[in-house]
């Protein structure tokens, strides 16, 4: 049970730690101008409801907050206003390029890549055992999604979590 707490603590990390890395690089540039990308003016929060959270997580969620300061590319929801390790948490975050995303479904090694069809224009999950890390790109918008179990409630498994992100999956990018 610790290990899992663990893993899913880490996980929580690098979410946060790749949204604040990504936080700056909101606009693109194009010669003599700046244009805002489309990730620049999503609010995380606004893509998934906490109805489709609390189905997902099998709790009544509480609504969205940015994950981190103000950062309105990454949002976590929970059933726990402290989005503690005991309680099962959404994450989704739109942090990544279409480079990275196109470059990390490609590559191999010890974490397998799982194409999924019907979720945006192209979406894979990334397993590493026991977790599923959903992947989406819709146009040039790219989001990760996360269902994180917490300790208090069995543990999903791999395949739930895996149906649970595609299902979450198709209601963030039907709101972009």
């Amino acid at each position: 049970m610790f290990r899992m707490q663990a893993s899913l603590a880490a996980a929580a990390l690098v979410l946060v730690g790749a949204a604040r890395r990504s936080a700056g690089a909101a606009t693109a540039t194009s010669p003599g101008r700046t244009v805002a990308s489309p990730v620049a003016s999503t609010d995380a929060c606004s893509l998934l409801s906490a109805a489709d959270v609390s189905k997902a997580i099998e709790a009544k969620s509480l609504p969205g907050e940015p994950l981190g300061d103000s950062n309105v590319n990454s949002c976590i929801w929970s059933d726990d206003p402290n989005h503690s390790l005991d309680s099962r948490r959404v994450t989704l975050s739109m942090n990544s390029s279409v480079a990275r995303f196109e470059s990390v479904k490609s590559r191999g090694g010890h974490i397998a890549i799982v194409p999924l069809s019907g979720v945006g224009d192209d979406a894979y999950y990334e397993i590493v055992d026991p977790v599923a890390i959903l992947q989406v790109r819709k146009a040039s918008v790219v989001m990760t999604i996360r269902v994180l179990n917490g300790s208090k409630l069995a543990p999903f498994t791999v395949e739930q979590e895996k149906a649970k992100e595609a299902e979450l999956g198709r209601a963030a990018v039907g709101r972009l």
